[in-house]
């Protein structure tokens, strides 16, 4: 007799694109329950109900929306696995960014990190904020990259534009984190070459976007799914010149769709790019000027080099071995309900 699937309740404040692929992937071996908790103010009873009727907690940063989720499943004696390594255990105060900066926040993050029976950090780098800023024991961390899912648009080499894209929300605190003001300023240094910000526009803050840039910057807004995809295909180059980034899942999937990356050697963007693209000394229009050009001379080769390292080191089936595999372990004898999955690649 197949035994019954274990219950996840899976919480975040977002339904972003990571945390989709998280949705699919524990439900191909879970019963899983979206708690999406979107304001301060706890949702106390919807919280009770959600964790009082699952084997294990899975919750997506250490913040607000997971304080309340976190505690009552310690309390219920359910294991709690904290995904973590953005905003919740970030401390660059030269940007204002991080819950690590201290006050409130500061204390809620902890607090939601020290209730987790493990925290996975998606990235080294990620791993070591959570250890160096929250000040959590390195026993308590693993390391679960996050997966990249390809896409059929970019399963075979498609026509590359000599356009160079960025993807994220225009905002102001994205203006500076993600690179996107430099981005747009670097448009005006290189005139012949399109400029594209793909992402919502969310405070009015797209119109200083616009105006810093030249006539060859583009503001999409926000893209479909399979637009986006076919917009990766088209271009070039991908630029991610952010100040910083615990993985940088968009320029991992661009680099999936053959694009050239042009990254700053911040945070986690190392560790993912590797060696392919052009890494750039200092974080300036000029830099990205400049590395755009030199990126736009390489050729198909480093097309397929960059695809290739994220197949290699970042497939979406790692991911779910990964959990399956830690869900299984922290709920003890109960057997696995869709055979036996080798380990996944658990702080590799």
């Amino acid at each position: 007799m197949r035994e019954v699937k274990p219950r996840i309740t899976l919480v975040h404040n977002h339904r972003s694109r990571f945390v989709e692929l998280d949705l699919e992937i524990f439900s191909r071996f879970a019963d899983v329950t979206e708690l999406g908790l979107t304001n301060r103010r706890p949702e106390c009873l919807r919280t009770f109900r959600a964790v009082a009727g699952c084997d294990l907690v899975v919750c997506w940063f250490a913040s607000w929306h997971s304080f309340l989720p976190s505690l009552l499943g310690r309390a219920l004696r359910k294991p709690v696995v904290v995904i973590s390594g953005g905003y919740d255990v970030a401390d660059v105060p030269g940007i204002g960014y991080g819950h690590q900066r201290g006050g409130l926040r500061k204390w809620v993050s902890r607090k939601v990190l020290n209730s987790a029976t493990v925290v996975a950090a998606f990235s080294k780098y990620s791993a070591d904020e959570v250890v160096r800023n929250a000040d959590i024991h390195h026993s308590n961390v693993i390391v679960v990259y996050l997966g990249v899912p390809d896409s059929q648009i970019w399963a075979r080499p498609s026509h590359k534009v000599r356009d160079v894209l960025t993807v994220g929300n225009v905002s102001r605190s994205n203006l500076e984190r993600k690179g996107l003001r430099i981005f747009a300023q670097a448009s005006r240094l290189v005139p012949d070459i399109r400029f594209i910000v793909a992402g919502k526009t969310l405070d009015g803050s797209e119109v200083e976007l616009r105006s810093t840039g030249a006539e060859n910057l583009l503001v999409t807004g926000w893209l479909p799914r399979r637009d986006l995809d076919a917009l990766m295909a088209r271009c070039s180059v991908y630029a991610q010149v952010s100040r910083h980034e615990g993985f940088g899942l968009a320029v991992a999937e661009a680099m999936l769709a053959r694009c050239i990356p042009v990254f700053s050697g911040v945070g986690s963007l190392p560790e993912v790019i590797g060696d392919c693209g052009v890494q750039i000394g200092e974080h300036s229009p000029e830099a990205v000027a400049a590395g755009v050009s030199t990126a736009l001379q390489m050729g198909q080769e480093e097309q397929e080099r960059c695809r290739q390292r994220i197949l290699d080191h970042f497939p979406l089936g790692s991911r779910e071995k990964a959990f399956r595999e830690l869900v299984f372990g922290l709920l003890g004898d109960r057997r696995r309900d869709l055979g036996s999955p080798e380990a996944g690649k658990v702080g590799s």
